[in-house]
């Protein structure tokens, strides 16, 4: 069995849990899921399952409990991170981003389009996600499309849902065709 310390909800974790449990009914097996935020407390109770052997495999949202990938690098057990891109001890499990970009690339093509305009979230000047928007751009180029960027700063959002990034993004179009 399976346990998920976070947001069992929302358009990345869906398709993330589903196929978990596809992958452990195929073999058998039962996913469990506790709690449906980030507190510290479900992440113990997924770990005190884990040493009591109540569960197998405790599967981590790494992103949602980044701050704990140190300390659950000595824990003992199945741990996995999920979406997790540091370096870790204990396994991790991502998506690639390379096959869709390339088919919405091809789809886009095929449309007539030649031009894309791709928008990086920015934090404090940074990249948030330095390999995607190496892929992005790597995928965009080998299509042959004339890529533009316009970084949506993110800075100040305590809460980053993803209605939140898009009114940040709304705001950055809006201020750009303004000029």
């Amino acid at each position: 069995r399976l346990l998920d310390g976070g947001h069992h909800y929302g358009e990345s974790w869906t398709p993330l849990i589903q196929g978990v449990q596809q992958c452990a009914r195929g073999a058998g097996q039962d996913v469990l899921l506790v709690g449906a935020d980030e507190r510290d407390d479900e992440l113990e109770r997924g770990l005190s399952h884990l040493a009591e052997r109540r569960i197998d495999a405790l599967l981590v949202p790494a992103g949602m409990y980044a701050g704990s990938v140190e300390r659950l690098a000595a824990e003992e057990g199945a741990i996995v991170f999920a979406g997790s891109t540091e370096p870790s001890p204990h396994p991790t499990v991502g998506t690639d981003l390379a096959p869709g970009l390339r088919e919405a690339c091809a789809h886009l093509a095929a449309l007539g389009h030649r031009r894309l305009l791709w928008a990086p979230l920015m934090e404090n000047g940074e990249h948030l996600d330095a390999a995607r928007d190496a892929v992005v751009r790597a995928t965009a180029l080998a299509a042959g499309f004339e890529l533009d960027t316009m970084p949506v700063a993110i800075d100040g959002l305590a809460e980053m849902g993803s209605e939140q990034v898009v009114d940040a993004a709304r705001r950055v179009f809006r201020a750009s065709f303004d000029q």
